[in-house]
């Protein structure tokens, strides 16, 4: 199944709607802080965790090279700049809406 974890809310990628992201941010905001932000990836041939570099130490790489996805996704995640410590609700939105184009 395939998720996104912004802190400790959860959703699967298919109803993690830019609404749902938006209150997920602003809950954190009102608390001061950036959150954390989590994408679980397991469809076809994608098998990967990406987290913004605000999360605490996750787990390292998978031990084998990506598979063609896996670098377009990896590639859409620097894109839209979620690899900064500076992010927004609508960076985290439009990343899911260009992975949720790709085929798998």
């Amino acid at each position: 199944m395939s998720t996104l974890s912004i802190g400790e809310a959860e959703r699967p990628l298919a109803v993690a709607d830019a609404g749902w992201i938006a209150r997920a941010f602003d809950a954190h905001a009102h608390a001061g802080e950036l959150p954390c932000v989590r994408v679980k990836i397991r469809a076809g041939n994608v098998d990967m965790i990406l987290q913004t570099p605000n999360c605490a130490a996750g787990t390292g790489g998978g031990g084998r090279p990506p598979s063609r996805d896996e670098a377009e996704i990896s590639r859409l995640w620097n894109l839209q700049g979620l690899s900064s410590t500076r992010f927004t609700a609508a960076q985290v939105a439009a990343f899911l809406e260009c992975v949720g184009h790709l085929p798998r």
